[in-house]
Order: C-alpha cells, then structure tokens, then sequence
C-alpha cells in the first residue's frame, strides 16, 4: 500500500554531500516503489551556507527526479559558534498540510533537522526514522541530545554493524535498528568484462568536500613524503611514482584557504597537485577512469559513497582506519592510521600496478554483489 512520506533534512541535491546523497537515494528507491515522497529542506547549497548571508538561496520549490522538493528560508548568520549550537534555522515552518505524512524520514547528524522532524511527527502522530549518518571518529556526534533523540525514533537505520553496536550500548533498543547493505552507485557500474584503466603517469585521486575532517592537509604531507621517497633512489618503480599526480576534487568550504595554504607551502603550485573543486558527474567518471586508485583520509566517515564510486569503475581506495570502514572495504582497499603509512601504501599501490588492478576488482565484484534485499523496506512499516 502506497504511503505519504516526507523527508526532512538540512540539504539536499543540488548539495553534493554524503547525507544529502544518501537520503535523496532514500527517497528516489521509495519513490520508485509508488510512495508520494516530498522532501522539505534548507534553501542552502551546503552547510557553509548558513554561515553566509551573501550566499545566493536556491529554488523555493522545484522536483528532483519527480520528487517535490520544498526549501524552506533559512536564517543565515555569520558567527560560528551559533552554527554549532543551532544548525539551520528555518524562519516559518508550517504546522498543518494536507493528507499528514505516515511516515517522517530524517537526517543526518549533527545538525538540527532531526528536530524538526522529531517535532512533527509528535504533532501529525507519524512514524519518526532516522538516518543519523553516524561519524564514530567525531566527537559533535556524541552530544547527550542525539542519544535522546535517537531514543524517541520509532525506527533509525544504521551504515555499519559497528553503528547498530555503539547505538545498543547507548541504552538503544536493537529491534528498531537496521544496517543498509546497498549499491549506492549503480549508474556507474562498469560492465563485467570491462577493464579499467591504469595510464601514465599515474594519477592519485581525493573526491570529497574540502571540509576540515577530510584531512586533505594529511594527504597533501603524505604525497609530498612519497614523493620524496621516491625521488631518493632510482628504480623503475620510484620513476613511476616521482611522476604521479595527485588531483583533490569536491565542493569548496570555508576550510579551503587553509588547504590551499598547505598545497603552496608544500608544493609552490607544482603542476602534479591538481586542486579543481566541484565537477560534474561526467567528469567525475573521467577522473576516475583516470586515477590509478582514490584516496579519502577522513578522520568521520559512516559509509563513504566515494569508495563506492571508485568501485564501480575497480579502481582500489585508501582509507583512514575507522570502525564502519573496516566493514566496508575489505580486500578492495587498504586503511591506514598515519601519514607515514599512507604515503607507504599510495606508493606500493603505483609500484605494483598488476596488484592495484586486482584489488580494485575485487572492490567491483563486492560492489556488484552488494544489493538491497525488497524485504528490507518492510523494517519501515513494521
């Protein structure tokens, strides 16, 4: 039986972020299964907005893929600290609609959006699930109120097994808690038979945003390191990676200056460091093709939709060692604690292309058998 669900979340598509990404897949998977799905957000491109009263606003109403999406007027304010108390404020909310959604789908943390979903799933008597998007590495996610919240949801969906532990030991029931196990890049899924590409020189990529918990400022150390390394000692294998590049691509932030600092101080604008900023999806798979394996140092991550993509087109990743990501990568990919093992890792990767290309392959074959059983949307409803 078809049902009314809203979606309630601080940003949304156009907004490129991992929650915003994960929940506008949400609502285009229960859009497809014949739900009315409408999605009530911000007016903010990202979270950077709401610092920035001179940031344009977005589209008050527009559809995505079929999708009404509502973006509600925020308060923008220029001082941090009343960000990090309150999130988005959205200046009218209303109280009453017609036909009252049965089900209020929310995320992620920690920003206020939950609340307001809490609020109105209290008023309408609906069903409150959440999608917290956890960061285990973070301490902003472990504030007493989240826990609270967490508490009143009738149903919350983990990204990892070690996410549905850490919330039962918080005092959680486990019967309202599921993992998703699911593709979250389907649309770039090379065929089977396809190989992918390894050119010269070859290329290390980050995607991501330029946001300080990225830890692209580690990045930019470690490649500097290997580099460094490499061009020490001829060999055939330090030729290769004395001539690697490294392209940082994803959305600036208000953090961007200071990378930028550390990419002039480490590299004085050498050509092999490529900062580009946000592209477009076309691009994206380009670059992608293009890079010998993807990088992402994030010291938070829940799920990272980034090693998905890289996946996809069976190019291996390097990660931070987080509990969620030792879940998800596997033997698609390597984890690392420190600067110094990561440019180790990045330059066995560039010397030993035949085992790069046989790591990202197994990335591809876990990614393809990774589908969400049709039963598993019935958690929402029981």
């Amino acid at each position: 039986m078809a049902k009314k669900i809203l979606f309630v979340t601080h940003v949304f598509p156009p907004a490129v972020d991992g929650g915003a990404r994960l929940l506008s897949w949400f609502a285009w998977q229960l859009r497809r299964q014949g739900h009315e799905v409408e999605v009530w957000t911000s007016d903010a491109r990202s979270s950077d907005d709401f610092l920035n009263p001179q940031a344009p606003r977005l589209e008050r109403k527009t559809r995505w893929r079929g999708i009404s999406v509502r973006r509600w007027r925020t308060w923008r304010y220029g001082r941090p600290i009343i960000r990090r108390l309150l999130g988005p404020v959205f200046l009218w909310l209303p109280c009453w609609i017609k036909n009252k959604p049965q089900v209020i789908i929310s995320g992620p943390f920690p920003t206020l959006a939950p609340y307001y979903a809490w609020a109105l799933a209290k008023l309408w008597g609906s069903r409150l699930v959440l999608v917290p998007c956890f960061h285990q590495g973070e301490a902003g996610f472990y504030r007493w109120r989240f826990w609270w919240l967490l508490r009143q949801a009738d149903k919350i969906i983990a990204l990892s097994r070690s996410e549905k532990i850490l919330y039962s030991q918080r005092g959680v029931s486990k019967e309202k808690i599921a993992v998703l196990r699911a593709n979250l890049a389907g649309d770039l899924m090379m065929a089977e038979k396809q190989a992918a590409q390894f050119l010269s020189p070859p290329a290390i990529l980050f995607l991501g945003s330029q946001a300080a918990h990225k830890r692209i400022e580690w990045l930019l150390e470690a490649f500097w390191m290997m580099k460094k390394v490499a061009t020490s000692e001829f060999s055939p294998e330090n030729e290769r990676i004395a001539k690697a590049r490294l392209m940082i691509v994803g959305p600036k932030t208000l953090y961007s200056p200071i990378i930028r600092r550390k990419y002039r101080q480490l590299f004085n604008n050498n050509s092999n460091v490529q900062i580009l900023g946000y592209v477009k999806e076309k691009r994206k798979i380009e670059l992608l093709d293009r890079a010998w394996l993807l990088v992402n140092p994030s010291r938070g991550e829940s799920l990272g939709i980034v090693f998905m993509e890289a996946w996809a087109r069976k190019k291996p990743v390097i990660a931070a060692d987080l509990p969620a990501l030792r879940e998800w990568i596997g033997n698609g990919g390597s984890l690392v604690k420190t600067k110094q093992a990561l440019a180790k890792k990045m330059a066995n990767y560039l010397a030993r292309p035949g085992w790069a290309k046989k790591v990202g392959e197994r990335g591809f074959a876990k990614l393809s058998r990774m589908k969400t059983d049709k039963n598993w949307w019935n958690f929402l409803w029981e």
